[in-house]
């Protein structure tokens, strides 16, 4: 019985921790998959080498309760600055920068400047998420 335990303890932990972003691998598919399944698409544009995007990833984007807000109500994509692959539009002077994107492919609001602490993040996606279902 012990033992059984410690098996279900340890697959309980491994799936926990090894939780992560369920990012797409580009814009085109991105916004695509946002539409077809009629979700917001968060757009992270980045900076290699940006502090703070160093902490927003290892502060915000690893908490567990934003990982499974975003992987359940959201279609993720992150995008780098010096790489393009998206609408010049979504280029800001600086970063982080969340876009958050709709179904029909309109940007809803002004991006998010900066880093976010976990909390204050799942904030903003509350707000996005009554927002879309508002327009619905």
């Amino acid at each position: 019985m012990k033992n059984i335990l410690l098996i279900v303890l340890s697959l309980f932990a491994t799936v926990v921790f090894a939780q992560e972003i369920a990012w797409e691998k580009d814009f085109k598919t991105a916004i695509d998959r946002a539409a077809k399944e009629q979700k917001p698409m968060m757009f992270l544009l980045s900076k290699h080498g940006c502090r703070w995007c160093v902490h927003f990833e290892k502060n915000t984007l690893s908490d567990p309760r934003v990982i499974t807000m975003l992987n359940e109500n959201f279609i993720s994509y992150v995008g780098f600055a010096s790489e393009g692959g998206f609408p010049r539009e979504l280029l800001t002077g600086g970063t982080p920068a969340t876009w958050f994107i709709s179904p029909q492919k309109v940007p809803m609001f002004q991006p998010i400047m900066g880093s976010m602490e976990p909390n204050d993040y799942l904030k903003a996606l509350n707000i996005v998420l009554e927002q879309v279902k508002k327009d619905n």
